[in-house]
């Protein structure tokens, strides 16, 4: 582009150029080498059959340089994208601005729902921290208007990894409790900022906790008995060698002993006598 008129430094704005703006934009500027505000001061109709396009003369509101300018509508891009949500993956398309950067972290408000970006693939198969819609072959996301924080959950003996909905802005915090798949559950720590924090009112938003640790407040644990059982009693003297009352050095119950013959007796059955042990 070239530049028409040469603008002066100063803030003048006459009542012609007032009468004549027909608003503003972000422009090209070849002064300050990229995009940046400008006052759009005659816009005309181009000839060609797209009637998207538009020309006219333009005021930079950085350096004050006076150009015409050439615009024309973006056609949006449709990129594939695959949504993770509530342990399910679901693959849609999304219409994108062609020239847009966009980056992991980013927020994505075109979807029916604000989505997070978590990877971009480039259309050579590698990922990428950002790229131009145009050179996106697909893009990973989750919910923007939810945050899933893993939580390890102690019980008993036992310790079970679950997920945690909450909102981004959410604010966990050690020593709070929450229901959690119908279990009340106490927090006792939490993983943010390259630590783990255990002291009872360290809390932190939900986006920054990488994993929280809790407790269930039901005791005991389920699926245990209860800690105190009663002892049954015997139900006859033969189904316990403690079922006569003894002193620690009593020889204990005295039983005959059977041993049997040698010969049989007439008939063929064995016959067994009975002496004192």
């Amino acid at each position: 582009m070239g530049g028409n008129d040469a603008a002066g430094p100063g803030p003048a704005t006459g009542p012609s150029e007032r009468r004549d703006a027909l608003g503003s934009g972000l422009l090209f500027c070849d002064n300050c080498g990229a995009e940046t505000p400008h006052r759009l001061l005659r816009v005309k109709p181009t000839s060609g059959p797209s009637p998207t396009n538009v020309a006219g003369t333009a005021r930079c509101r950085v350096c004050r340089w006076t150009h015409p300018f050439t615009s024309t509508r973006e056609t949006p891009v449709e990129v594939a994208m695959i949504v993770s949500d509530r342990g399910r993956s679901d693959r849609r398309r999304v219409a994108l601005p062609g020239r847009r950067v966009v980056r992991i972290g980013e927020t994505v408000t075109e979807a029916t729902v604000p989505l997070r970006i978590t990877r971009i693939e480039v259309s050579s198969g590698r990922s990428a921290a950002s790229s131009p819609v145009s050179e996106v072959r697909a893009l990973w996301a989750i919910r923007a208007d939810e945050t899933l924080v893993p939580i390890s959950v102690v019980d008993g003996a036992r310790t079970s990894s679950r997920l945690l909905r909450v909102p981004p802005s959410a604010r966990l915090e050690i020593g709070a409790t929450l229901t959690l798949d119908g279990d009340r559950v106490v927090i006792v720590g939490l993983r943010a900022r390259g630590r783990t924090w255990r002291v009872v009112g360290d809390g932190f938003a939900a986006e920054e906790v990488r994993r929280a640790y809790g407790r269930r407040m039901l005791r005991p644990p389920a699926g245990r008995r209860d800690w105190r059982t009663d002892r049954g009693t015997p139900v006859s003297r033969t189904s316990s060698t403690s079922a006569a009352a003894r002193s620690r050095s009593a020889p204990g119950v005295r039983r005959n002993a059977t041993f049997p013959r040698a010969a049989t007796a007439p008939g063929g059955a064995v016959t067994h006598r009975s002496t004192p042990s």
